[in-house]
């Protein structure tokens, strides 16, 4: 008993590679009448294409709560996961036993 074996026709060597680049330079080529995304910064200022999104989260800050106090409890992660190491934290304790910070200082020009 003999197992059938269908043979399927390949297309010719060189096809296959020239139909696989003309895909690639035509997708490269849509892009390039696509608008820039990248803004040139010191030449470009401001016009209305240049937005910062609003989902930026540059911007450091410390959270308080409603009476103004620190809500940081100065476990010192911060410092320690910063690839700048531009974070200084100096922890202290109140009367009650509560953590906040002494000193939290962020060098901005490092980060």
């Amino acid at each position: 008993m003999a197992i059938g074996v269908k043979v399927l026709p390949r297309p010719d060597r060189g096809v296959s590679y020239v139909r696989a680049t003309l895909k690639g330079m035509a997708l490269t080529f849509r892009h390039m009448l696509q608008p820039r995304v990248t803004m040139e910064y010191p030449e470009v200022r401001s016009d209305d294409s240049w937005r910062i999104a609003t989902r930026w989260r540059g911007t450091h800050r410390m959270l308080t709560d409603e009476l103004g106090r620190s809500k940081c409890v100065a476990c010192g992660l911060c410092p320690q996961i910063c690839p700048a190491n531009c974070i200084k934290l100096v922890p202290g304790e109140d009367e009650q036993g509560h953590r906040f910070p002494l000193i939290y200082e962020i060098d901005e020009f490092r980060c």
